[in-house]
């Protein structure tokens, strides 16, 4: 059902299990292995070996996660540092409450750019609670403001459970205060089978509520309040469905390497496929039941939107039912919802720069054309010869390229420009 790539375009890369949080909805908190050391035993040869492979499979983004890096991030910077030499972007998620300015030199010095950080409230109480961790709230928001007033581009998330809901305005009212980037609500799943925190979770009429707050959050504030986790689209239904701006990429576009060398679809599936000494690719290729279609779940089979939704999460399929073949727990088929055509901007330029930031590579139907990890397109042998960053198009070059009619061109454009692969080049009055 989808087309098997080369290897991923996403790898998340588990650099540390250890964290000087203990977040209650937080898959780490609740694993029952015990404790490991901050990084494994030979961990240069290993991380070594992760880096080159990396490299070698011409994978375009890598999420630094844990665990907390910062714990680590002395140890793991020269690693990150060839990954970013290497035209790799790398991105960093975290808690910050562990950033100095000495490890902000690190992170710059490393090559990221971009953070991700965890704020789970506004309400300090509240926030020592879910994290374990007393005065928790404070450090966060000094981490915040020392990534931001360094140039870092910080994007903030709040995972909601029935501990916050209530707090989700506050919260955005803080991210904003401190002149974060973006900001993320993201419903909180249940971390582990059997767990005393799933009587937190969001249900159905939770969640509901939560997508009504965010409506109105964003006539408020500037950010775009999206959610960092795939959900069942029925579960948002026709009111809501505009804000599943998320899909289950593991094992289509993304995987998981975690801090022993084992590769996974996603961050919260256990079941590894490979391990990096035997290469990534051959983990990548094992991982065919998550492009095939087959983990479809039955009571999904007729649904108009289930090559789109496959049933929302699997982890949270496997961990709330026992099977990652059945739906998430929010499904909910009697709100099935219609979903509308992107609405893609007509261009009316007759020239177009070519990003400078586009990056190719190479797989059995063309090409790959990536600008960032939410933002790639796979093109034929056709259109790649005109995707050279800092060149300069016309509506013209499409036609004669693709052998289409000017229309069908400027359609092309429009799709193009609105995915930032092309810039406008509006013409100059005399």
């Amino acid at each position: 059902m989808y087309r098997t790539l080369s290897a991923p375009i996403l790898v998340q890369w588990e650099v540390t299990p250890t964290c000087n949080h203990k977040c209650l909805h937080c898959y780490n908190f609740w694993r029952t292995k015990p404790p490991k050391q901050s990084l494994p035993d030979g961990y240069n040869e290993l991380y070594a070996k992760i880096v080159d492979e990396i490299i070698k499979n011409k994978i375009f983004s890598v999420v630094i996660t844990g665990g907390e890096p910062l714990v680590v991030i002395e140890k793991i910077s020269p690693f990150i540092q060839h990954l970013a030499e290497s035209g790799i972007s790398v991105s960093l998620n975290s808690n910050l409450s562990l950033l100095t300015p000495r490890k902000t030199d690190l992170l710059k010095e490393c090559g990221i750019r971009s953070i991700l950080v965890s704020l789970p409230t506004a309400n300090p109480d509240t926030c020592s609670f879910l994290t374990n961790k007393a005065n928790a709230l404070p450090s966060i928001i000094a981490g915040i403001k020392l990534a931001i007033a360094q140039g870092f581009r910080v994007v903030g998330n709040m995972v909601v459970s029935k501990y916050n809901l209530p707090e989700i305005e506050q919260t955005v009212e803080l991210a904003h205060t401190l002149h974060m980037h973006d900001f993320a609500v993201t419903r909180a799943s249940n971390p582990a089978p059997n767990s005393w925190f799933a009587e937190k979770i969001l249900d159905k009429k939770d969640f509901l509520q939560m997508q009504e707050r965010i409506d109105c959050l964003k006539e408020k504030f500037s950010f775009d309040l999206c959610s960092l986790e795939a959900v069942s689209l029925c579960a948002y239904g026709e009111a809501h469905v505009g804000k599943a701006t998320r899909s289950c990429n593991a094992g289509k576009t993304s995987c998981m390497i975690d801090i022993d060398g084992f590769i996974h679809p996603c961050i919260r599936l256990e079941k590894g496929y490979g391990h990096i000494s035997k290469g990534l690719v051959s983990a990548w290729l094992a991982m065919n039941e998550y492009r095939s279609g087959e983990l479809i779940p039955i009571t999904c089979k007729q649904c108009k939107l289930k090559n789109r939704c496959e049933g929302g999460c699997k982890a949270d399929a496997l961990v709330s039912t026992g099977s990652i073949v059945n739906p998430d727990p929010l499904y909910n088929l009697s709100n099935i919802p219609s979903i509308k055509p992107t609405d893609v901007p007509q261009v009316t330029a007759e020239k177009f720069s070519v990003n400078s930031k586009i990056r190719t590579r190479n797989e059995s139907f063309g090409e790959i054309v990536y600008v960032s990890s939410t933002q790639w397109i796979p093109i034929d042998s056709q259109l790649l010869p005109l995707m050279i960053p800092r060149s300069t198009i016309t509506i013209l070059d499409l036609c004669l390229a693709l052998s289409i009619s000017e229309s069908d061109a400027r359609d092309t454009a429009s799709f193009l420009v609105h995915n930032k692969f092309l810039i406008p080049i509006e013409s100059q009055l005399p």
